[in-house]
């Protein structure tokens, strides 16, 4: 992927970063962005680079965060790069007779006016949403987050270094497909129509290992990631035994 097939959004935000690493150079600091996007951190990793006598890094608060916040620091100071990030991880307790989601935790930060650039990824463990979020608003968050939904909460601050990332729940479901063209994947996967997945797929809804991608003819590998904008995600798993119609069995592995 070249830069300028890049879509606008997530060029400008390179185009930021790019800012960010001028600044530090100049000013001879380190500097940090607010949470990117998963689409714009692994773009970021291809295209940015250091400024001479620099390092550069994205950091999410765990190894395998999706939204990470972007450094430029001096090479004088890489060893304690990654601790210097300013992130907090905040634990935020539901009652156990409420069943609430993603969306749900995501809604209430935002309804008391935080910008979505302030908040990192927010995991689900039954109960429990622990949520990255810069450390400029956590003490707030704390202060002002009382309820999720209907449901009351309680907030503390904990270290990363406590922190077990929870297992994602999955479910899965058999397709039949007759090739591993992303429309006919997306087409099973979500029970439409070729032509409505094409549809979704050419409004830029369909992302594929993060990547935003309108091409419909685009081949899917096994443990490939699709997130469909309003549908959800899920990844692409194994294939078995073609039919007698000559279609293939895949798994479908649907994050719930």
């Amino acid at each position: 992927m070249d830069f300028h097939s890049i879509h606008e959004p997530v060029r400008s935000a390179l185009v930021r970063l790019e800012d960010i690493a001028e600044n530090a150079r100049r000013k001879y600091e380190t500097q940090y962005s607010v949470f990117l996007d998963a689409e714009t951190v692994v773009l970021a990793k291809q295209f940015m680079r250091a400024p001479e006598g620099f390092e550069i890094g994205f950091f999410g608060g765990y190894p395998e965060a999706e939204r990470c916040i972007f450094g430029v620091w001096p090479e004088y100071e890489a060893e304690e790069a990654t601790e210097h990030f300013p992130l907090d991880l905040l634990k935020i307790t539901c009652p156990p007779q409420k069943t609430l989601t993603h969306r749900d935790c995501l809604g209430a930060l935002l309804g008391i006016g935080i910008k979505r650039e302030m908040i990192g990824d927010i995991l689900c463990d039954e109960r429990i949403f622990y949520v990255f979020v810069s450390r400029k608003i956590s003490s707030y968050i704390i202060t002002n987050l009382e309820k999720i939904g209907s449901a009351g909460v309680r907030i503390t601050l904990i270290s990363t270094d406590d922190f077990t990332v929870p297992q994602p729940k999955t479910e899965t479901k058999g397709i039949f497909i007759m090739s591993n063209r992303l429309d006919a994947i997306l087409a099973g996967a979500l029970d439409l129509s070729r032509g409505k997945a094409a549809d979704l797929i050419h409004a830029e809804r369909v992302s594929v290992n993060h990547i935003c991608r309108t091409e419909t003819s685009m081949k899917l590998e096994e443990g490939a990631l699709l997130s469909v904008r309003g549908f959800g995600r899920f990844r692409v798993g194994k294939t078995g035994n073609q039919s007698r119609k000559g279609r293939t069995y895949l798994e479908i592995i649907k994050y719930i």
